[in-house]
């Protein structure tokens, strides 16, 4: 019937309209499901594997690619925390996406990554500390001994030759331990207080 024809058209071209409206409303969800997908790869981590790996590595990581692994989760927890990303809350014309519980999961595992390989370091840096202290210790304990023959009267001669070059090797192993324990404090890193004593080597 012509009557049904022409409202068959109507119907078709409103189906058509409505479904543009609809792909053109899903633009600005699907904008933002992107944006978060560039940041939901944490949430695989791994956290224990990937620091023992990254620790691990042959040759180990430089002090400076530590700090750069460290500041890539750091900085990643920065940006859910704030509104760089999304809001808590995005309002788009056919409905409102709450992106709060994303944000807190992306930020809580970065933050879990960072910690623990900051963790790592520290664990680190008290074994490193114990070394140097032992050999400090030894240094000391050498140099107080009183020679009772020719033979340890030279071995003591050699060791004091040699002491300024030990001194400086340790000296350079303290420097170096304080540096990293200065990244710690950096990221507001809660050490344990027998840890903390490291700062007084």
């Amino acid at each position: 019937h012509p009557l049904c024809a022409g409202l068959d058209q109507e119907l078709a071209q409103l189906r058509r309209m409505l479904k543009e409206a609809v792909a053109r409303a899903y633009e600005g969800p699907e904008a933002l499901r992107e944006k978060f997908s560039s940041f939901t790869w944490v949430l695989e981590v791994d956290t224990p594997e990937f620091v023992e790996d990254f620790c691990s590595a042959e040759p180990p990581p430089s002090h400076e690619a530590f700090t750069a692994e460290v500041e890539k989760f750091h900085d990643l927890a920065s940006k859910m925390q704030g509104v760089e990303v999304a809001f808590h809350a995005e309002e788009f014309s056919l409905l409102r996406v709450s992106c709060e519980q994303a944000k807190q999961d992306i930020a809580d595992k970065a933050l879990e990554v960072r910690d623990a390989l900051l963790s790592r370091m520290v664990e680190d840096l008290t074994f490193q500390n114990e070394g140097i202290v032992e050999t400090y210790e030894g240094m000391l304990e050498a140099l107080a001994n009183v020679p009772s023959n020719e033979k340890e009267l030279d071995f003591l001669k050699t060791f004091i030759e040699e002491a300024p070059e030990k001194v400086e090797a340790v000296v350079d192993q303290v420097l170096g331990v304080h540096e990293k324990l200065g990244m710690v404090g950096r990221f507001k890193y809660r050490v344990s207080e027998e840890d903390g004593l490291l700062n007084w080597t």
